[in-house]
């Protein structure tokens, strides 16, 4: 008996480590997530789906304005899969992750013996084809990037480094800030012109404080996808805890909510007085 308890626990886990594998993955145009995936049923998010489904289908490059966490790439993906581009690539590129001296060859490509160590290799706005080019955190770009990419989409067409041949731009921008943007234009990090040609289209996405009781809806998902890789059985928070979760401020929103239930979850027993596992005494 204790042999097939064991290995009836093995095939458990192996088949919620597969549930869990299968909803990561990654779909041929390179995206994770659709509007489906968007948990929330607050009227200040069913509202901004809808704006976005709306802009989805036209071809205005968008900006997505938001705090760090709210899930702009994931509204990006949405995008990208409602509209008709959603059989094209789907390309993402933070630009505060590339150094400045390689963000120009990552985005525009380069011809062989442009440079040391140049090779004949297509940049990310040529590999998006006629898809989406998402560029995160686009203040970040130098300014001097700022202008040669300001170039490329008044021109639209863009070349290589180092070579002569020119390339339709196809793709559509989305790009996205975690500031506001007339606080960046200001402050010298945005350059104006820049802004007016990537915001075709503006959306905002609200803070998780903003978004009223989503932030149970989104703490039972994470409780329930928490039980499948932790092995638990937590169902529901005490009034306690969810008055503790209202009033505080979320800086770090959806994904600092995430990680403080898997936090809290990893520390609970049955006898925990925030979160109630099946048979827990009340």
């Amino acid at each position: 008996l204790q042999f097939l308890l064991s290995e009836i626990t093995e095939m458990k886990n192996e088949f919620f480590r597969q549930r869990i594998l299968k909803s990561d993955d990654i779909n041929p145009n390179g995206t994770k997530f659709t509007f489906s995936d968007i948990i929330g049923s607050s009227n200040v998010m069913k509202k901004l789906i809808q704006e976005a489904q709306s802009v989805a289908w036209i071809d205005n490059n968008i900006l997505l304005v938001g705090d760090t966490g709210t899930g702009k790439e994931v509204f990006a993906q949405s995008i990208h899969n409602y509209g008709n581009r959603n059989s094209e690539p789907y390309i993402g590129v933070n630009c505060a992750s590339i150094p400045e001296n390689l963000l120009e060859s990552t985005l525009f490509g380069t011809i062989r013996g442009a440079y040391t160590g140049a090779l004949d290799s297509p940049g990310l706005i040529e590999q998006a084809g006629s898809g989406t080019l998402f560029l995160d955190e686009i203040h970040n770009m130098p300014v001097n990037m700022q202008a040669k990419l300001l170039r490329v989409l008044q021109e639209r067409i863009v070349r290589r480094i180092g070579g002569s041949q020119n390339y339709p731009v196809k793709c559509r921008i989305i790009s996205a800030i975690n500031e506001d943007p007339f606080q960046l234009i200001e402050n010298g990090q945005l350059r104006q012109d820049l802004y007016y040609r990537l915001a075709g289209y503006c959306l905002y996405i609200p803070p998780l404080i903003e978004r009223e009781n989503d932030i149970f809806e989104l703490s039972e998902y994470f409780i329930k996808k928490n039980n499948l890789i932790m092995g638990k059985n937590v169902i529901y928070m005490t009034d306690r805890l969810k008055e503790i979760m209202k009033n505080y401020s979320w800086p770090g929103n959806v994904r600092e909510l995430e990680h403080f239930i898997a936090s809290i979850m990893i520390r609970t027993n049955v006898n925990d007085k925030y979160l109630r596992a099946k048979n827990a005494p009340k």
